[in-house]
């Protein structure tokens, strides 16, 4: 597995896995359950690239997806935004899994407005053709819908 880091904006892997504490993954859930299953699969895969490379990721979809489906919990943003919280107050700076359905995600746009009201770091992955790859840059909060 690697991380991409083909263009001048890709983030020194060093920087993020030097960094102590933890990242906040988000990434978009609510949706049909063909598409959350598909999220969560991607979040995974994500987390797996980051974690293979020392980068200390925490992300509540895979942290919650199975407890909330087994437990037929709410899947509205509002009913996981305060679960949430803790999480967004204690870690070090926000990734933003870059997947379909990202830029119109209520959850990952309040997400990185809380991040960037305590000023810390925001980034986002970039999907590459190579199922193993994934880049990373800063974000401006650029891209929303």
């Amino acid at each position: 597995m690697q991380l991409a880091t083909n263009t001048a904006f890709d983030i020194p892997l060093e920087t993020l896995s030097e960094t102590n504490g933890f990242f906040y993954l988000a990434s978009p859930y609510t949706g049909t359950l063909q598409q959350m299953e598909d999220r969560v699969e991607e979040v995974w895969r994500q987390l797996s690239i980051l974690t293979f490379h020392g980068i200390r990721a925490y992300s509540p979809i895979w942290a919650c997806h199975r407890t909330s489906l087994y437990f037929n919990l709410p899947v509205e943003v509002e009913f996981w935004e305060r679960m949430n919280l803790p999480f967004l107050d204690a870690c070090c700076g926000l990734i933003i899994a870059a997947m379909p359905g990202w830029k119109t995600s209520k959850g990952v746009q309040g997400e990185y407005t809380y991040i960037r009201l305590q000023g810390k770091p925001t980034y986002i992955t970039h999907l590459t053709d190579n199922y193993d790859m994934l880049g990373i840059t800063d974000f401006d909060g650029k891209g929303f819908s």
